[in-house]
């Protein structure tokens, strides 16, 4: 018996000294590890980069501003009136035929949509279809 119980207590030093020796060993990796980082400089985080940039228009190489002339003031009442003159543009032959058919046929449709009233519209259409075969009727559910 005495000797299972000193081999017990010798059994459990060592593993008393291997925690020991863990943490230990952890708290100088730890250490080690700060050291390290101190030493080396840590390189700046993507956010970090974002501090420097320059807001604003771009300034290109190159550009000259170019002094800005000022004008009498009849000059520029004489360019409004100018410019505020209609000019009509003249139109081609065949421009000038296709307007004129464009508005005899809007001429004919619109008479020919005005010469029937709706009832008689609605009358002609229950003609057509009662003249059609039984294979175009709705079959009934």
């Amino acid at each position: 018996m005495v000797k299972s119980s000193t081999t017990d207590s010798s059994s459990s030093r060592p593993n008393e000294r291997s925690r020991e020796d863990n943490s230990n060993r952890h708290h100088q990796q730890t250490t080690s590890s700060s050291d390290m980082e101190e030493k080396l400089q840590i390189k700046p985080t993507s956010s970090d980069s974002y501090n420097n940039v320059v807001r604003g228009a771009l300034k290109l190489k190159g550009r000259i501003s170019k002094p800005t002339k000022t004008q009498s003031f009849s000059k520029q009442q004489a360019l409004k009136e100018e410019l505020g003159k209609r000019v009509e543009i003249e139109k081609t032959d065949a421009e000038a035929r296709f307007e004129q058919k464009m508005m005899e046929t809007k001429k004919k449709l619109i008479k020919e949509k005005a010469e029937k009233s709706y009832r008689e519209k609605i009358n002609e259409f229950n003609e057509k279809i009662s003249k059609l075969s039984e294979y175009h009727d709705i079959p009934k559910v």
